[in-house]
């Protein structure tokens, strides 16, 4: 995990907004393939916020209540834009986009 927090990537910020758009478009596109499908859409940052969130999950299952732990250990600790070496490039990208909320990550 600490190998994992040093690293800093550079993000091509000429494709950014591309991408975002596509992966957009991806996970648009497969929801639309479950609508006929029993399925339940969950987000990791509503599972990491939201502790009750897993209580759904085990109702969606017809599972019984019970305690949920996990191993999982949290690799970046600071600020999102401690994480990524062109940070600047990336926000000034992002500000006045639909994507800007991300920039709060």
């Amino acid at each position: 995990a600490d190998v994992l927090a040093q690293y800093k990537p550079t993000i091509d910020t000429k494709l950014l907004i591309a991408e975002l758009k596509r992966s957009d478009k991806l996970a648009a596109d497969g929801l639309v393939g479950f609508k006929k499908i029993r399925s339940i859409v969950l987000y990791y940052e509503d599972v990491v916020s939201n502790h009750t969130k897993l209580t759904d999950v085990l109702d969606f299952l017809k599972l019984p209540n019970m305690k949920l732990s996990s191993r999982h250990v949290k690799i970046h600790t600071k600020r999102l834009r401690d994480h990524i070496d062109n940070w600047t490039d990336v926000s000034n990208t992002l500000n006045g986009t639909q994507y800007q909320s991300f920039l709060n990550g």
